[in-house]
């Protein structure tokens, strides 16, 4: 689990997302900016629980990254979608 709202997230995630021992990076506390989310997912996130998310979300999250799953809002899904576009341009 990540604190999105740390100092030097996106590195921690880089780090622990290459780490052979972790299967998966939920980042909790996340800010609604989806560019931050966009860096993040770059990094190896897996999943994803806003700052106002349950602790039923964040199982939901981890259960989702545990099958394989991005577990992220909309509005990220879309934003990737769209880089993926413009990737293969």
């Amino acid at each position: 689990l990540l604190d999105a709202a740390m100092r030097d997230a996106a590195g921690s995630a880089r780090r622990l997302a290459r780490h052979e021992r972790v299967r998966a990076v939920i980042a909790f506390a996340v800010a609604e900016d989806v560019a931050n989310q966009v860096a993040l997912a770059e990094c190896g996130v897996k999943g994803y629980v806003g700052h106002d998310g349950s602790l039923d979300d964040l199982v939901s999250a981890t259960d989702a990254a545990l099958r394989g799953e991005l577990h992220c809002p909309p509005t990220l899904a879309a934003a990737l979608a769209r880089r993926l576009a413009t990737v293969r341009e």
